[in-house]
């Protein structure tokens, strides 16, 4: 496909385009589907069409689904199975976006805190960061971070380290 493409536009590739696609790229998707439905709307057609090209989920996070932590351990074993062409994802997102507001207020793993740790300026704007505080998944009595610490087994941060009095 991509030398008839090529050809097209009236360009002589040097080399072997597709090569170069299936032994060089990654394709990335995002979702916000659970990981059941990411496979059965995506991954099983991604993986008949794009054999041997590696994807990635750059943003990954359901935030309607009740059972957050059992999704997102879902979704990393589709990406530990050695037949999948899932690599792996990046969970989606670090900060709540206020600025967006609506359903995008729901992908934050924190939300800001009541009150500012430093002023700084940019380009002679002055500016605050704000602390933050850890938000909760769609029951709303467990920390995303808790889960996503869990489930990727990291260490973690205590809130208290986050809005510090």
């Amino acid at each position: 496909l991509a030398e008839e493409i090529a050809e097209d536009v009236g360009y002589q590739p040097r080399n072997d385009l597709s090569k170069a696609y299936q032994e060089r790229f990654v394709n990335s998707v995002n979702t916000a589907n659970p990981a059941s439905d990411f496979r059965l709307y995506f991954l099983d057609d991604y993986e008949a069409n794009f054999q041997g090209v590696p994807v990635f989920i750059g943003e990954y996070h359901s935030p309607s689904s009740l059972r957050q932590e059992e999704d997102l351990r879902q979704i990393m074993r589709q990406s530990m199975n050695s037949s999948s062409l899932l690599l792996g994802i990046s969970f989606f997102e670090f900060q709540v976006r206020y600025d967006k507001g609506g359903e995008e207020m729901k992908f934050g793993t924190f939300g800001l805190g009541d009150r500012p740790v430093v002023a700084f300026e940019v380009s002679q704007r002055p500016y605050s960061a704000w602390c933050l505080q850890p938000a909760t998944e769609a029951t709303g009595t467990v920390l995303l971070s808790d889960i996503v610490t869990k489930v990727f087994r990291g260490p973690g941060i205590r809130p208290e380290q986050l809005c510090p009095r």
